[in-house]
């Protein structure tokens, strides 16, 4: 797959002011495209199906991978594009709980400043690397074998994907009664979804949640707790819908059209 990105560290053509329209899109890897070409993200998609007519802005990843990240670059960058339209790709099933492995620097007024992750970092080759896996014995054979072994890849993540299956929704977006650090987390990501509506509102834009649900519930699996109750995988969608009526924020909702 070919990643490019333009001067301003977007996964989009260079943007040129030629009077059309603008949205601006925020995201984590879903709407940056991890896995699909340039030409096949979302937000490339979108602006074909609108003739060109308008100019679809993909700042996924750039604007970081949860909802802290996104809204200091709404806030510092985004806006600076003057969009007419800002989406906010919100995947359920992390962007809600990655924000409580983030430090915030904030000014006097709690605003914040800068975000630094304590989960992932860049390293000397500029690649994304998850912190303390360095650590490990098989880590450069782990780096070496996935980049030069679609075959390593392939069977790495099917080991993955089996092992997540036996686990259970413990600490997870799906429990009935959230853990401490849960509920902050979510808490945090609903209040920075309304600053980033505020803003967004302030500077003469519309604002628009685009809700992408996990693959468990596209999937419908059955997802039980460490006491093998089955639990109600769409019971945080129905929480963070009725949080988007309360607040008057327009969304999308995708899981009724991905079924």
């Amino acid at each position: 797959v070919l990643v490019k990105t333009n001067s301003l560290g977007l996964r989009d053509d260079e943007i040129v002011e030629d009077g059309r329209k603008k949205v601006l899109i925020l995201g984590d890897s879903f709407t940056f495209g991890y896995g699909v070409e340039n030409n096949e993200t979302y937000a490339e998609v979108l602006e074909k199906k609108l003739n060109g007519s308008v100019d679809v802005i993909n700042a996924g990843y750039a604007s970081g991978y949860s909802t802290d990240t996104e809204y200091v670059y709404l806030k510092n960058h985004g806006l600076k594009l003057k969009p007419d339209v800002v989406i906010l790709g919100f995947f359920i099933g992390n962007d809600a709980a990655d924000i409580n492995a983030n430090e915030w620097d904030v000014d006097d007024k709690g605003e914040i400043k800068k975000v630094k992750s304590n989960t992932y970092y860049i390293d000397d080759y500029n690649r994304l690397r998850v912190s303390g896996m360095e650590k490990l014995w098989y880590y450069d054979y782990n780096v070496y074998l996935t980049q030069n072994s679609h075959a390593y890849t392939f069977f790495k993540n099917r080991i993955k994907h089996i092992k997540e299956s036996f686990e259970t929704a413990d600490n997870t977006i799906y429990i009935n009664e959230y853990d401490e650090n849960m509920s902050i987390s979510i808490n945090k990501t609903k209040e920075l979804i309304i600053k980033m509506h505020n803003i967004t509102n302030e500077n003469n834009a519309s604002f628009l949640v685009l809700f992408i649900p996990s693959k468990e519930q596209v999937y419908g699996a059955k997802i039980y707790d460490k006491k093998h109750n089955l639990l109600d995988i769409e019971r945080i969608n129905i929480e963070f819908l009725d949080f988007f009526a309360k607040n008057n924020i327009k969304v999308l909702y995708l899981l009724p059209y991905m079924r």
